[in-house]
């Protein structure tokens, strides 16, 4: 196995009335599937947005192949190995949510 991406002591601000996140590490492995329990759907779609690329956070670093990337992009993650299948994980509505992850690790999506 080796290291796919890592997020280092990652921090966002958080929306009036809501808790930031602070200081997450994260380190992915090829053959890996990962889930996250968070404390509530804010901080678990901050983190998601966080992971594929599409919110920035406010400090911290984050690594694609062991090399340091100052603004990751999806399609970036997607030929590293990474694919990120959210709390609505119907990409293809006939199947179900394993099914799903299997179509996207091999390929099809």
């Amino acid at each position: 196995m080796y290291e796919l991406y890592r997020l280092e002591h990652v921090c966002k601000k958080a929306e009036q009335h809501q808790c930031p996140i602070t200081d997450i590490n994260i380190c992915s492995f090829s053959g890996q599937i990962q889930g996250f329990l968070v404390k509530d759907n804010y901080h678990l779609e901050m983190l998601y947005r966080i992971m594929i690329g599409d919110l920035l956070p406010d400090s911290g670093r984050f690594y694609i192949d062991d090399r340091p990337v100052d603004n990751p992009s999806f399609s970036e993650l997607k030929k590293s190995g990474v694919y990120a299948v959210g709390r609505h994980p119907q990409l293809a509505n006939h199947l179900n949510v394993a099914e799903n992850i299997v179509s996207v690790a091999s390929g099809k999506y």
